[in-house]
């Protein structure tokens, strides 16, 4: 089942009631909160579940990070290639999505 919620992402995720989880999750919000959503999200994702950023290249500046949100990607981009709870892949289509699934 598919639910669209319309709320700030972190106090959507809070309000989340215990034991939900995913399969599938797509992140598409202010990208320097995005690390604190994966954290929230990842312990929700069933294993072998799929979680996809949008927008992780931010039209190439995470080479140069010159602001919060492009260092912020870039972090997060790094963070997950060493994560050892998923695998990731950064695909460079479009603005950039990274695929990580989860361990």
């Amino acid at each position: 089942m598919i639910q669209l919620r319309l709320a700030p992402a972190s106090q959507t995720l809070a309000e989340l009631e215990p034991g939900r989880t995913f399969d599938f999750v797509f992140i598409d919000a202010d990208k320097e909160g995005y690390d604190g959503y994966y954290e929230q999200v990842l312990p929700r994702v069933v294993r072998g579940g799929l979680i996809v950023f949008d927008n992780m290249l931010s039209h190439g500046r995470v080479v140069d990070p010159q602001n919060d949100r492009d260092r912020a990607l870039d972090a997060l981009n790094r963070k997950l290639a060493r994560d050892s709870r998923v695998e990731s892949v950064l695909l460079p289509i479009a603005d950039g999505l990274n695929f990580c699934r989860k361990k």
